[in-house]
């Protein structure tokens, strides 16, 4: 018996801190196909695994998306590096920092669906010309930002401006 109440007073306070942390006053609002971020005011796809592209690609996806007007916008872009380790911040703050609590398992879990533990293309380049150049991608399974050749295929998590 004082098993069984110990269980459900556990089970209460888990409860209790799931809904502290994705209360409605959390930093995100989440709708169908979209996360407004209240902190940054950007607009996230609500789906983080639209694709795995080298750099080239994730710019013609992007495209495609403006083109046929995802969830209404054609503004989509991809995050800056500041943009994609605030969120890396924000999940790190909460306990998420590494495997096998990464990033990409607090996100999953808040709303968002489909984020990846791999990196993520940013629209912040390098100038290495031996390599033809690249970008700046940030891992979601444990928070590091790393310089890639453009040759390598990341996911693409698009973003737009919110109003």
């Amino acid at each position: 018996m004082k098993q069984a109440m110990l269980k459900l007073v556990g089970a209460l306070l888990a409860v209790l801190w799931v809904g502290a942390v994705f209360s409605d006053d959390s930093r995100f609002v989440l709708s169908d196909m979209t996360v407004k971020d209240k902190h940054t005011g950007l607009i996230w796809m609500r789906n983080a695994n639209i694709g795995k592209q080298d750099k080239d690609g994730a710019t013609e996806l992007l495209k495609r998306l403006n083109r046929e007007k995802y969830a209404g916008y054609e503004d989509w872009r991809l995050p800056t590096v500041e943009e994609l380790e605030s969120l890396v911040q924000y999940a790190a703050d909460v306990g998420y920092s590494s495997y096998p609590k990464g990033p990409y398992n607090f996100f999953n879990q808040m709303g968002f669906y489909n984020v990846q533990a791999g990196g993520y293309w940013s629209s912040s380049t390098w100038i290495f010309m031996a390599f033809g150049g690249g970008g700046w991608g940030v891992s979601m399974d444990n928070g590091k930002t790393d310089d890639n050749n453009r040759a390598n295929r990341l996911h693409v998590w698009p973003v737009r401006e919110g109003i």
